[in-house]
């Protein structure tokens, strides 16, 4: 058993490794694998079945109660199977997309093929799976991923990220400790493809990776699925409504979510998910310990700044904010002409055209890399001023 957070996930042995407990799923139908979908609703008679109907649904049959239930099943099978098409249409424009970002950032194109589920190296064995998307989800996970490799010396850890500064951030936190992937597109054959070589005895979502076909696959393959960290705006909850049966579908295929807050709790039980689902456990984020060495070096930059001025910090800025930030600090400069602006572009490969702006706008420009004659990563921007250090 996995304690997160204060509460325990289980999940199905496969290997006999000691400290792994059984997760109780839905009920099967004894002459087949297929699911029942009332055991969403606490029906504990599915091993006859003779109370339900079969209504198509993914990849095998579902059996709900009768009209409501049969027409529901049907609905989200529509909506899941749209969805599929719509991503096998996307994915020669997303491809496409990874080779046009390699001109700024070659780290695109190298190993495009593990996103279509062609991982290369033999088999990592049967472990737990973590998918994030960049650097901020990799860097709040760093304390669960830590604590999994301390549980679980025995079992094979595997972390996916979209992007390349997510790898590298994965490289810098864990090294060989474990196996680092590209994430699939959620197509069904891409999704098995990876499964198949991963194997995998737990699968942990960072945040809001929902992605329908590769939960589903997870079900089908009787893996449970924990959304740790979970977020949603209301922003975000709007648009899921759009699609409310395939979410609905999706989120009721996931074992065990745990919110931020009760506010995000409530967002994902008013799109379908059931409240035995739903465990607010708070932001992993504030298990991040700082290191002393941290501390000793911002204490450092806040001498060579001047210990009584003024300092703003804009971070993880993207193409077009700059602008904004940089007529904000002119107002700035009005009232505190001795105000600094640490400037801090999301992606590194922006690092230059931005150090442009910032002279074009007729700011002086200090970048930290250049004080300190190392590579290029972090920038900051002021009259005369000097940098923070940051990634993507």
């Amino acid at each position: 058993v996995i304690a997160y957070r204060g509460r325990s996930v289980a999940w199905q042995p496969r290997s006999g490794y000691p400290g792994i407990g059984v997760v109780q799923g839905p009920s099967r139908h004894p002459a087949s694998r297929e699911i029942c979908a009332s055991d969403s609703q606490g029906c504990e008679k599915c091993r006859s079945c003779l109370e339900h109907e079969p209504a198509l649904h993914g990849r095998g049959t579902v059996y709900g109660p009768k009209d409501a239930q049969v027409n529901e099943g049907k609905n989200s099978h529509v909506m899941h199977q749209l969805y599929s098409l719509l991503i096998w249409l996307l994915i020669p424009l997303l491809l496409l997309r990874i080779y046009w970002r390699g001109f700024k950032a070659p780290a695109y194109r190298q190993r495009w093929r593990e996103r279509l589920g062609y991982l290369p190296g033999n088999p990592p064995g049967s472990g737990i799976w973590v998918h994030m998307v960049s650097v901020g989800e990799v860097q709040a996970a760093s304390p669960l991923v830590k604590q999994l490799l301390e549980l679980y010396p025995q079992l094979p850890l595997v972390i996916s990220t979209t992007t390349p500064t997510g790898a590298q951030r994965v490289q810098d936190l864990f090294g060989n400790e474990v196996r680092h992937y590209y994430a699939p597109f959620d197509a069904g054959v891409i999704v098995r493809r990876f499964f198949t070589h991963l194997n995998p005895q737990l699968l942990i979502l960072m945040e809001t990776e929902i992605w329908p076909n590769l939960i589903h696959e997870a079900k089908c393959r009787e893996i449970p699925v924990l959304l740790a960290n979970a977020r949603l705006s209301v922003r975000s909850s709007r648009r899921y409504h759009r699609l409310a049966g395939l979410t609905r579908e999706t989120l009721r295929k996931i074992t065990l979510i745990a919110p931020h807050g009760e506010a995000d709790a409530q967002r994902f039980r008013a799109l379908g998910a059931r409240s035995e689902q739903v465990e607010v456990t708070g932001s992993i984020k504030f298990d991040i310990h700082l290191p002393a060495s941290l501390r000793e070096r911002s204490d450092v930059l806040r001498r060579e700044w001047g210990m009584d001025r003024p300092v703003w910090l804009a971070a993880s800025t993207h193409d077009g904010e700059e602008d904004t930030v940089l007529q904000a600090h002119l107002q700035i400069r009005r009232r505190l002409p001795d105000c600094l602006l640490v400037l801090v572009p999301r992606h590194p490969e922006r690092f230059d055209l931005v150090a442009e702006l910032v002279r074009s706008a007729g700011f002086s420009l200090l970048r930290r890399s250049a004080a300190q004659g190392g590579a290029s990563v972090a920038g900051a921007w002021s009259p005369g001023a000097t940098a923070a250090q940051g990634r993507d």
